[in-house]
């Protein structure tokens, strides 16, 4: 789903499910993850994914850090 004036450059892949909000800019050769949800201006050479959609290495450098915390409860 793209609401409103959305710019997408070239060469972008948008995943199944995706949306993006209302004026937003989409450089060229980005990808965005399935169910994202676009909420900001996303620059060139980009992957992105989650909700909201962010930089993929900054999604899983979280999900590790939660991994640790988890594992640490459960001891």
């Amino acid at each position: 789903m793209i609401a409103g004036s959305v710019t997408i450059g070239e060469n972008c892949w948008m995943a199944p499910s995706v949306s993006i909000l209302n004026k937003k800019d989409i450089g060229d050769n980005v990808i965005v993850g399935k169910s994202s949800l676009v909420t900001k201006n996303i620059s060139s050479n980009q992957t992105v994914m989650g909700i909201p959609a962010e930089e993929i290495s900054f999604v899983l450098k979280n999900k590790e850090i939660l991994r640790k915390l988890l594992s640490n409860f459960g001891s």
